[in-house]
């Protein structure tokens, strides 16, 4: 609040960037202005004149003076934040009143508020599904990239405790690079200043192949949801939607392979020469996917790897994710994203070019109280996106010692969703490899983490009810 009523012409801040530290500066910001410290209406935006993926640490001053003026009570700054944002030398600009001051006009959040994504056929519950890159020195089994039919069948399928298929389950498969690892040692998703991590045309096409195995992955989802119609008596013409992964293209001028068949390797410094990239992978996946023939599965969408916009990368990132968008859009497909919790530019991703978009709560891996999921529930609401349900291997092995608490956790997501609405809207379940957690409760002959899968097939057929199923 001002000491007063005033006429407000403009303001000055100066943030810090810092690269190295993830202190960024905000690409944009606003001033609001209001008369009742209710009601605000922008009065002025101003951008930076320092990217976010500047190296040097510096100062960026962010001031407009003498522009038009209101009659303010109260200020508010908004501004973006990516990992940290530190400001100072705060100022308002104006001075007493003269009576031709501007009004406000008050933006309401009624005005702003979008509601919870939609659930649509083929998108209303997705699952995360892992294939990709593995070797021997890995930590885990082959089996964590190399899914079978048997692995798959509890997914697309509800499975009761005698093993029978009574139901289908998620109705949307997403194929995830497993932890964004690469032959060539690269990353498949924005890591840090990115130097070294760049993924090549060998990288790409080692993702298709282990992809498109034969008798695994999306062979085995193609027959596991052909099982599921048979036992099910279901149409045969239904097809379960599919997403794909785009591995992310970072900003180098190292070699990435030769593309268009001109002998020449492409680089990505240009955003044309990156777009260019990203379109030679997705044509190889429609292509190859096309070649098999799948009688039961459909190519729908493909997805974007990065929990967040990699602003520190350079300053097309923005542009980048719509232009990948725009791609999958001109070839009929749609485009999905999983933005972490807050993550850079989860606010805008209908404006970036997405169809579905899916907050990422983040509870299950931190240690927030569980009212943590109602400020979920009123984000997503705000800015229409759907929800992410995480589940961690904890929550469904009772010989963990955080199997008591992890199960509660997840449960916590469901009874929030219930109560708070996001259970109706779309949604998307991350569970692990492996095949992964959801099937260790199905399979499971304890009663504890087999509840888990029941009750998430309940709350992704709308039916989840915290007093009643809620076996704790």
């Amino acid at each position: 609040p001002l000491d007063g009523e005033f006429a407000v012409d403009g303001f000055e801040i100066t943030f810090l960037q810092n690269k190295s530290a993830g202190i960024y500066t905000p690409r944009t910001v606003e001033l609001y202005v209001s008369e009742n410290g209710r009601d605000f209406m922008p009065a002025y935006t101003v951008e930076s004149l320092v990217a976010a993926s500047e190296p040097a640490v510096c100062l960026s001053l962010f001031a407009l003076t003498d522009a038009a003026r209101y009659k303010a009570r109260f200020v508010k700054l908004v501004f973006d934040v990516d990992v940290f944002a530190f400001a100072c030398n705060f100022r308002i600009f104006g001075g007493s009143l003269r009576g031709d001051e501007l009004p406000v006009i008050a933006v309401c959040d009624e005005v702003r508020h979008v509601g919870m994504r939609k659930r649509e056929d083929g998108y209303s519950s997705t699952v995360i599904i892992y294939h990709g890159y593995w070797d021997s020195t890995m930590n885990y089994g082959e089996k964590f990239v190399k899914n079978t039919v048997n692995d798959l069948i509890p997914y697309v399928g509800y499975i009761d405790e005698n093993g029978n298929i009574t139901d289908t389950m998620f109705d949307s498969v997403v194929f995830l690079l497993l932890q964004s690892r690469s032959p060539s040692g690269g990353k498949t998703v924005f890591f840090g200043s990115g130097e070294h991590n760049a993924t090549i045309k060998s990288d790409f096409d080692y993702f298709i192949e282990n992809l498109f195995a034969d008798g695994y992955n999306m062979d085995a989802l193609n027959t596991a949801f052909g099982t599921v119609k048979s036992k099910l008596g279901l149409d045969v013409e239904a097809k379960l939607n599919v997403s794909v992964q785009l591995p992310y293209v970072y900003k180098t001028d190292m070699p990435f392979g030769d593309i268009n068949g001109d002998g020449k390797d492409e680089i990505a410094v240009t955003l044309e020469q990156r777009t260019a990239i990203y379109e030679y992978y997705i044509d190889k996946i429609i292509a190859k996917f096309a070649s098999k023939n799948y009688e039961n599965i459909k190519l729908a969408a493909f997805y974007q790897g990065c929990e967040g916009v990699p602003v520190a990368m350079s300053e097309d990132e923005y542009k980048l994710f719509s232009a990948v968008n725009d791609a999958v859009h001109a070839r009929g497909y749609k485009a999905t994203w999983i933005p972490c919790f807050l993550g850079t530019g989860f606010w805008r991703w209908k404006e970036l070019g997405f169809d579905f978009a899916y907050l990422q709560p983040n509870y299950m891996f931190s240690h927030w109280p569980k009212e943590s999921l109602d400020e979920f529930a009123d984000i997503i609401d705000k800015y229409g996106l759907g929800a992410e349900i995480e589940l961690n291997h904890t929550s469904v092995n009772p010989s963990c010692a955080a199997f008591e608490k992890d199960s509660r956790k997840y449960l916590d997501y469901l009874d929030y969703g219930a109560k708070r609405g996001y259970m109706n809207a779309a949604l998307a379940f991350y569970q692990g490899a492996g095949p992964g957690s959801m099937y260790n409760a199905a399979m499971s002959s304890d009663s504890r983490s087999r509840n888990i899968y029941d009750s998430t097939y309940r709350f992704i057929k709308e039916k989840y009810s915290p007093e009643k199923d809620n076996v704790r």
